[in-house]
C-alpha cells in the first residue's frame, strides 16, 4: 500500500479517536464517579436487549393460525424504555438469503401492544413468519428509508416493495409465530 494513503488513514484513526476521547471527557464533565458508573451501567444494560427484559409477547394471531394477506397482531409487554419501538415484521427465506418487510410501528397501549400487517404474501396453506422487533433510532431510521422507497417505487409504477437484507444492531427480534395462509390471492 502506498505510504501516503497509510499516512492519511493513521491520521484518520488519531482524528476519530481524538474526537471520541473529547466526547467522552465533555460528558464526564461535572460529574462524580458514582454518576459515571451508572451511566455506563445503563450503556451496557441497554446495549443487549433480549424479550426477557419487556416481556413483549405476540397473543394473536396464534401459532399455525390460519390468516389473510392482511390481519391485525397484538401482543403484550411489561415495559418499554423511551426512544425504543415495537415493531412488526414478514420474514421470508429466498434461497440463501433471509429478507425483512417491516409492516407497522405497534400502538401501545397499558401493558398491550397492536399492529398490522399489510401484506403477508404466498398461496394458501405457505407458512409464513411473522416477527415482532424492539427497534431503536438507527432501526427506526433504516425502516423509514425502506417504506420511502417503497412508496416511491409504487409512486412510479414498480410493483416490489423493497425488503431489509440486514438488521441494524439495535433491531432487536422479541417475539415470532409461525401463521398460515388461509387463502391465495388472486390479484397479487
Amino acid at each position: 500500500m502506498d505510504p501516503t494513503v497509510i499516512t492519511a488513514l493513521v491520521g484518520a484513526f488519531a482524528t476519530i479517536t481524538a474526537a471520541a476521547i473529547g466526547a467522552l471527557a465533555y460528558r464526564a464533565q461535572g460529574k462524580n464517579s458514582v454518576e459515571l458508573e451508572k451511566e455506563l451501567a445503563l450503556l451496557k444494560k441497554n446495549s443487549k436487549i433480549t424479550s426477557a427484559d419487556y416481556g413483549i409477547r405476540i397473543l394473536s394471531p396464534t401459532v399455525r393460525q390460519a390468516v389473510s394477506h392482511a390481519f391485525s397482531v397484538n401482543g403484550i409487554l411489561k415495559e418499554l424504555p423511551e426512544g425504543l419501538e415495537i415493531w412488526t415484521f414478514v420474514m421470508l427465506e429466498q434461497g440463501k438469503d433471509i429478507w425483512y418487510w417491516p409492516q407497522e410501528r405497534a400502538r401501545i397501549e397499558g401493558n398491550a401492544w397492536y399492529s398490522q400487517i399489510n401484506y403477508l404474501d404466498g398461496d394458501k396453506g405457505d407458512t409464513r413468519q411473522v416477527l415482532a422487533y424492539i427497534v431503536g433510532k438507527y432501526g427506526q431510521t433504516l425502516i423509514r428509508y425502506c417504506k420511502e422507497v417503497g412508496q416511491a417505487n409504487a409512486k412510479h409504477g414498480a410493483l416490489r416493495w423493497t425488503g431489509i437484507s440486514q438488521l441494524t444492531d439495535d433491531m432487536v427480534q422479541v417475539a415470532c409465530v409461525d401463521v398460515t395462509l388461509l387463502h391465495t390471492e388472486k390479484n397479487a
